[in-house]
C-alpha cells in the first residue's frame, strides 16, 4: 500500500514512473501508458484507456436470482462463466447487450446488469493468443 500511495503521489505531481509488474490490476490502477511484453517482445503499447476502448465493451456481468439456463444456446453469447447467482458473459457482438438485458428480465430476477470494458488481463491473453 505504501508503494501504491507513493506512486499515486508522484503521478499526481506528473512525474514519469517506469513500473514493471505481472499484476494487471496494479497496472489498471496506476498506469496511463503501457507496454505489454510477451517472451521479451513488445506485443501491445500505448495509452491504457485507448487500448481498452479499442478492444470494445462486449463483456457483461449479470447478477440474478433464478436459473440462468436461458443462456445456453444463445448464438450471440461467445462464452460465459456461471458462478451461481452471478455470470460473466462475453458477447460476439457488443450491440446485443440490450437484447440480453431484455431476455434476462423475462427469465430471472435481475439484481445487476453491467456492460464492462475487458480487463487488461483479458486483453493481454487475447493479444498473446492472436500472435501465436
Amino acid at each position: 500500500e505504501l508503494l501504491t500511495d507513493i506512486m499515486l503521489e508522484l503521478k499526481a505531481a506528473q512525474q514519469c514512473i517506469v513500473f514493471s509488474t505481472h499484476v494487471m490490476e496494479q497496472v489498471e490502477k496506476l498506469c496511463d501508458n503501457i507496454c505489454l511484453i510477451n517472451n521479451g517482445q513488445s506485443v501491445l503499447r500505448g495509452n491504457l484507456n485507448e487500448i481498452k476502448k479499442s478492444f470494445g465493451r462486449n463483456t457483461v456481468q449479470l447478477e440474478y436470482a433464478g436459473e440462468a439456463d436461458f443462456l445456453n444456446g444463445l448464438d450471440f453469447v461467445q462464452e460465459y462463466n456461471d458462478y451461481g447467482n452471478y455470470v460473466e458473459l462475453k458477447l460476439r457482438d457488443a450491440s446485443k447487450a440490450q437484447e440480453l438485458a431484455k431476455l434476462a428480465v423475462q427469465k430471472v430476477e435481475v439484481r445487476r446488469f453491467e456492460i464492462m470494458e475487458p480487463s487488461l488481463h483479458e486483453i493481454f491473453i487475447e493479444t498473446v493468443q492472436n500472435q501465436a
